[in-house]
């Protein structure tokens, strides 16, 4: 589908090649470091569970297609982690963040699109880093009480669904993937402890794969009883994302460069 020039040029303009030209640096620094590729077998098996994690009715081949080089890049780092870990590692990381598996949040937020919609095509790194630093400086205006969170939403978010209502979601679930992004979930969710907070605090920035995010999660709620066996798969699975996610910031530090992607023209 390359070969067509308008799908290529819409393609190369996607926030979807810019985080496959990371992947594929990424993919550089392992090869670099002599990290050993692996079996096809292990690329379909991560396929299907990074399908399931995003709740996408796909199979192992269609994502390999897809994403094809964050599922190498995910697959090579997960087969360097521990084959197992113990009842104590695993209860260690439940209680780390109880709501991601036994909670639910009353969130609003403020978003910005990684798209720009002027020239249609994703935004660059550097554009991404500079939306990025205006939520920053978004979230400390807020903790400092120079601004609140109805104004905040008013003048910052470019999300036209949610402005009316001083940005709120409603309620949210680690799992509601259907709904939300994961790339936001994730971070959403992680390190919230096993103490349910007292008031709003704010969450972020994010940066998902279509937007960053700053979140106000204005209520915690634990439901049930907070046991392990209930959610063991589960927070083996984010035990493992959350080693990845250490796992690939460390090996970024390992090598410099820059991505030059999306082009901001039509060379």
């Amino acid at each position: 589908m390359l070969e067509q020039a308008n799908y290529r040029k819409i393609y190369f303009a996607s926030p979807q090649f810019l985080f496959q030209v990371r992947a594929f640096a990424d993919l550089q620094r392992l090869d670099a470091l002599g990290v050993p590729k692996v079996s096809q077998k292990l690329l379909e098996a991560e396929a299907a569970k990074w399908a399931k994690d995003r709740s996408r009715p796909l199979t192992p081949q269609a994502v390999l297609k897809s994403h094809g080089l964050e599922i190498e890049l995910r697959a090579r780092l997960l087969a360097r982690q521990a084959p197992s870990f113990s009842l104590s590692e695993l209860r260690q990381h439940m209680l780390r963040s109880v709501p991601e598996f036994f909670g639910v949040m009353q969130c609003a937020w403020i978003r910005i699109p990684l798209l720009n919609s002027e020239e249609n095509r994703a935004l660059t790194p550097q554009e991404m880093q500079e939306k990025y630093s205006e939520l920053d400086e978004v979230a400390q205006k807020l903790s400092k009480e120079e601004i609140t969170w109805e104004d905040a939403v008013k003048k910052y978010s470019k999300d036209p669904s949610t402005i009316k209502t001083a940005g709120a979601i409603g309620m949210v679930r680690r799992e509601m993937t259907s709904r939300f992004e994961e790339p936001m979930l994730r971070p959403l969710f992680n390190d919230l402890g096993y103490k349910q907070p007292n008031g709003a605090f704010l969450r972020g920035p994010m940066i998902g794969e279509l937007w960053i995010y700053l979140v106000r999660v204005e209520a915690v709620r634990v439901q049930g009883v907070v046991e392990l066996t209930r959610v063991k798969d589960r927070v083996e699975r984010s035990l493992r994302e959350y080693t990845l996610q250490e796992q690939i910031a460390g090996i970024r530090k390992e090598g410099s460069g820059q991505v030059l992607a999306p082009p901001k023209s039509d060379d």
